[in-house]
């Protein structure tokens, strides 16, 4: 128990006293209680904690209560507490020492209350007589240099006492101001109490005597700077603007302390804000919060307002994100504002506008319920966003739309054709996108047909207008809004496609046939119109799906039987349909010759489900051929297999019969533990009860393995010579495979919801994130189960909006020009039992965390880490060719596993240096920070280069060096600096041992640069084709063949490389060495047609379409050589 008395003044406060009672209980020898006339029960209260009472009269003056509690003290030390004051930690056990040796004269208490964050002096000497003249105390300490002094402890005061509360504190700084010399800190005092009453007269006087006399005297103390920045703002409110900002400057040049104030950075953004200097703006509101964070701040700054350091600065972001467009970034700072002052109308307006933007509707209720009006928000604003946010309302459509469009109406009587309410048209937007949506045609068209008058400009509005015609089958009012649309904005397709849809609904059919074929020059891969066209035109697209072009074989080759994939299960989602027709239709085009056999009856659906979904990605005529059977089916050996894409019992009749066949088969459903390496489930199927009491889940096979395997099949088997295999009878086969019960199939019960118990750490390394930092949490951060951030030096507000997620554990580090020592930092703060990491410029789609944890639920112990494919996306969000390398990212929480290089860092584990990593291709991580602006901004390419070369410097050999070389070589290739790019290959071989994987991908750089000069000899002479097992190497080797006149060597050579690119397509290639299909195709298409073979290029050509849709260029190839084959 500590040999200290605690003095506590009370009237009425007996919640607040109960509060630091309870904390002081049993820690300090006496509690003093000094009532000033409760009449509640704080004196009851008093008396059951064992604490002393006296009863004083309140004489507006502490010092004279003081000289009476003396009599009373019982100890050398008296400790100050106002109720509700609660220690934010225990006394400890060093106060003895220090009260015994005097060291608490320089040691102060921060005292946080809701106003204000003080330093103050709370511990005084029982006999300290000088108390006594003092009318106001305690005071913080007012010295110009405050290094040698130190905080003991926090006082946190969520709500304010009798003794500190404005009823008290104004007559007592009136008083004191009276007496003769009033100490500097009872002037600062009043001088800020008048300020915030706008009572400027009393401020301005009370701040320039301070002033005046600081002018006078060497020594700066804090009341005299706190009174300059007050000057300031009373200056700033009254509206004088230029003589505000010249008065700054001459006190930031005299007094360079006033850098250190809070509330100087938050004036300074707001004067920025108003002369549209947006940046500095910024930067200033940044600089307030980081100064908020500053463990020193209260010795810095002994008296601080809470709005500088809380709402004020977040405000101020806030709005001018809004201003930006960055609406995700402007509803955080807002977010961040509200947890402080939640109940301010213009903050709560902001806020609204913030999530309303960013399609945070369901927090829209909150802030509706809780204010009856807000600024800018007119009463049908109000309304129809609480229709957006799914609340219902009383009023019917018809009243509101009628309310909505009177309110824009008397908008536009300020200005026609500029809106003074933008968030006014913005909100009749949604709420008339919702009319549409519910069918409320002519109450949306109400509203449409005056947005168009007033934003001419917006192709989406007379879409809108003209689909409430069309939906009513007014197809002429309909069309002349459609056409109006694709006048504003002519590659409108959408527009186009629906036009199109009127004209046929008119009779208008070549009219029709002219829009869709408008479309396909727009975008060759548009499906629909695709299909429109052929129906309109009466053009037979062939038997769905059915092949209608020879594959790759020559030009006069007899045709042959096609290649039979037979399903021999019922039909059904449960045994895994859907997967099966999915990856049939992605990898294979009609030239292939392929079928997809499946059982008649309940296929249909399925098929065409399937069907729809291939169309909308491709187009019908790349489709390969699925039959539904009817009949028995005559089977070929060497050109028939079994498709089981669903798991059975090991012991099961039928999986024993196929196995002992003399037919393929692809049993993709096997024991996990039978799975080659590399190939893992990715999803998994679910059915139940409606109330999802239970449910039953099996695995689904990944897609990118089961196409892997069937082209790997079909290049296999159909190299053999046919023949019929007798006793198979297909519908015999069948029968049996519906009569197995369902219980052979490998099920587990579980709850709907159920997820493997397995914990997750995002561990993640930041600094100067803030424009992607919160799409990036947001994309996961209520999946997992702890986000660990390290902050390497953020200058912006990276560390606020990290600290806003709840599951942030947020770390700093100075940052050492090392990537792998950061990341490490961030693991060792981890505490699940695995460790995902992310980089703050990334996102994760949806989906994702819980796949990661139905993979880690079937773990194998040999497996050190997982692999990720890394997609770069451009300015739009669409994926660019940028490459990028797979990366592990995900691995148990282990010493042994950390981080090395100071750039491009490898995972290394402790005890071997072989990694066995899985590739997890199903699931990307998309990133950002290829895009160029960021690129040039963060100038990643010089500092990337730098961190390698000096790398290469230290430890030219080491194993995280390897990559290094390549990465360097990469760059200047890729800039066309032929002779740098040399350098570093060539240097790279020196360094890197030949039994490396490294040591070959350099050698493959090398070739490059000397094909690209004109020189084929050196890989032409050095590659033996047959032995080959590098598909990189083979392409080389065929792209100098075929540039020697070497056709038939090139084409032999692209051939292989595309089997061989086929067979190690699911393993991880951490070097990004192996080259993808898709430029093996365009090699073969240009190789073919060079020879004279347009069907086989067609074919190809096809394969290179399917393989990568999203690109238009291959597209228009297709088309072209569709259309030379067809005048053939």
């Amino acid at each position: 128990m500590l040999d200290l008395t605690v003095c506590l003044p009370v009237c009425n406060d007996e919640v607040l006293l109960k509060r630091s009672l309870d904390l002081l209980n049993g820690q300090v020898a006496q509690i003093l209680i000094l009532d000033f006339g409760s009449t509640d029960g704080s004196l009851l209260l008093a008396k059951a904690f064992g604490c002393e009472t006296l009863s004083l009269s309140w004489e507006n003056h502490w010092g004279q209560v003081w000289q009476q509690a003396a009599e009373h003290f019982q100890h050398s030390h008296v400790l100050w507490l106002h109720p509700g004051e609660e220690p934010q930690a225990a006394l400890g056990d060093k106060l003895p020492g220090l009260l015994a040796s005097g060291a608490l004269d320089t040691q102060d208490w921060i005292c946080e209350t809701p106003r204000e964050i003080s330093s103050e002096a709370r511990i005084f000497l029982a006999q300290d007589a000088s108390l006594a003249a003092q009318r106001f105390f305690p005071l913080f300490r007012d010295h110009a240099d405050r290094s040698n002094l130190s905080t003991w402890g926090k006082l946190l005061a969520k709500e304010i006492s009798w003794s500190r509360s404005p009823e008290v504190v104004g007559p007592l700084l009136d008083a004191a101001l009276t007496e003769p010399a009033p100490d500097a800190r009872i002037r600062l005092l009043a001088a800020i109490r008048a300020f915030e009453r706008q009572n400027d007269s009393l401020a301005v006087s009370l701040f320039q005597a301070l002033v005046d006399q600081a002018d006078t005297v060497s020594e700066q103390g804090f009341s005299q700077l706190a009174a300059r920045l007050y000057q300031l703002k009373v200056l700033w409110e009254k509206g004088l603007k230029q003589e505000t900002f010249e008065q700054l400057d001459r006190f930031r040049q005299k007094y360079p302390q006033l850098e250190q104030q809070p509330g100087l950075w938050v004036l300074r953004g707001v004067m920025a804000r108003q002369v549209q200097e947006k940046e500095l703006a910024r930067e200033c509101f940044q600089k307030a919060l980081e100064l908020a964070d500053d463990e020193n701040l209260s010795l810095n700054n002994p008296l601080v307002q809470k709005p500088d350091i809380s709402w004020k600065p977040w405000l101020g972001l806030g709005e001018i994100y809004l201003e930006e467009g960055q609406f995700s970034q402007a509803y955080h700072a807002f977010v961040a504002a509200r947890k402080t002052l939640p109940d301010h109308p213009h903050l709560a307006a902001q806020f609204l506008r913030s999530a309303f933007l960013t399609g945070h509707y369901a927090e829209l209720q909150e802030v509706l319920f809780r204010f009856d009006a807000l600024p800018g928000f007119t009463p049908g604003m109000r309304v129809a966003l609480a229709a957006i946010s799914g609340q219902a309302i009383e009023i019917e459509p018809l009243a509101l739309a009628e309310m909505l469009l009177q309110e824009i109406k008397s908008d536009a009587q300020v200005s026609f054709s500029q809106s003074s309410n933008p968030m006014l048209l913005s909100v009749v937007l949604e709420y008339t996108l919702l009319l549409l949506r519910a069918a409320k045609y002519p109450e949306a068209r109400m509203l449409l047909q005056h947005l168009t008058l007033r934003l001419p400009g917006q192709a989406m509005l007379w879409h809108n207008l003209a689909f409430s015609y069309f939906a009513q089958q007014n197809y002429l009012e309909a069309e002349k809004y459609y056409r109006q649309a694709l006048q504003v904005q002519p590659d409108f397709i959408e527009s186009r496609m629906d036009l199109g849809k009127v004209l046929v609904m008119q009779g208008k059919i070549e009219a029709a046939c002219e829009e869709f074929e408008e479309i396909l020059v727009q975008n060759p891969r548009f499906a629909p119109a695709r299909k429109a066209l052929a129906q309109l035109q009466e053009i037979p697209a062939g038997l769905p799906g059915m092949p209608s072009i020879p594959g790759p074989v020559q030009e006069d080759a007899a045709p042959e039987a096609p290649f039979v994939f037979l399903f021999p299960l019922s039909p059904t989602w449960e045994n895994g349909i859907d997967i099966a027709l999915r990856a049939f239709y992605e990898e294979f085009v009609a030239g292939d010759n392929v079928i997809l056999v499946v059982p008649d009856g309940e296929a249909a659906p399925a098929i065409e489900r399937a069907r729809n979904w291939a169309e909308q990605k491709f187009t019908p005529d790349l489709l390969p051929a699925v039959v539904q059977l009817k009949q028995a089916l005559p089977l070929l050996a060497h050109r028939t297999c079994l498709l089981l894409p669903a798991r059975l019992q090991p012991a099961s009749e039928l999986l024993k019969e196929i196995l002992d066949s003399d037919f393929s088969h692809l049993v993709t459903g096997l024991p996990l533990s039978t799975l080659p390496m590399g190939y893992l489930p990715s999803h998994c199927h679910s059915s139940g009860d409606p109330e999802g009491a239970s449910v039953k889940v099996w695995w689904e096979v990944e897609t990118e393995l089961l196409k892997n395997q069937m082209r790997l099949l079909l290049e296999q088997e159909t190299s053999e010579p046919s023949s019929l295999v007798a006793g198979w009878d297909t519908h015999k086969l069948i029968k049996k495979a519906k009569s197995l019960p369902s219980a052979q199939m490998q099920e587990m019960l579980l709850n709907a919801d159920a997820q493997p118990e397995i914990q997750i750490s995002v561990c993640m390394i930041v600094k100067d994130e803030a424009r992607f930092l919160p799409s990036c949490l947001e994309s996961f951060a209520d999946q997992v189960d702890e986000i660990i951030v390290v902050d390497t030096g953020s200058r912006d507000q990276t560390r606020e909006i990290a600290r806003s997620f709840e599951k942030v554990r947020l770390f700093e580090k100075a940052w050492h020009d090392d990537f792998a020592e950061a990341r490490n930092a961030a693991l060792e703060q981890a505490t699940c039992p695995w460790i995902l990491v992310l980089d703050a410029d990334e996102y994760l789609p949806v989906g994702f965390i819980p796949s990661l944890r139905q993979y880690l639920a079937h773990h194998r112990p040999e497996v050190d880490a997982y692999v990720f494919s890394v997609v770069a996306l451009d300015e739009e969000g669409q994926e660019t060719a940028q490459d990028t390398l797979p990366v592990p990212r995900l691995f148990a929480n282990s010493p042994d596993l950390r981080f090395k290089g100071r750039i491009h860092e490898l995972l290394t584990h402790a005890q071997h240096s072989e990694m066995v990593y899985v590739h997890l291709q199903g699931l990307p991580i998309y990133h950002r920070g290829y895009q160029e602006e960021i690129r040039q901004e963060k100038q990643k390419l010089q500092r990337d280069t730098a961190l390698m070369e000096r790398m290469l410097a230290e430890a030219p050999e080491a194993q995280e060096s390897e990559r290094m070389y390549l990465i360097l070589g990469l760059a200047q290739e890729q800039a066309e600096n032929w002779d740098k790019a040399l350098d570093y290959y060539r240097l790279g071989l020196e360094h890197v041992a030949e039994d490396s994987s490294a040591h070959a991908t350099l050698q493959k750089g090398v070739w490059r640069i000397e094909l690209k000069r004109g020189d084929p000899r050196s890989i032409y002479k050095a590659v033996k084709p047959e032995f080959c097992e590098d598909p990189e190497v083979l392409l080389l080797w065929a792209e100098a063949a075929q540039s020697m006149g070497l056709l038939d060597e090139a084409l032999k050579g692209y051939e292989l490389a595309l089997a061989l690119s086929d067979r190690l397509a699911l393993k991880p290639d951490l070097l990004g060495s192996r080259p993808k299909r898709a430029w093996i195709f365009e090699k073969l298409v240009q190789a073919y047609h060079q020879l004279g073979q347009p069907a086989t290029a067609l074919y190809f050509s096809e394969r290179l379409v399917k393989d990568n849709p999203a690109v238009p260029e291959h597209w228009h190839l297709y088309r072209e050589l569709l259309q030379r084959a067809a005048q053939a």
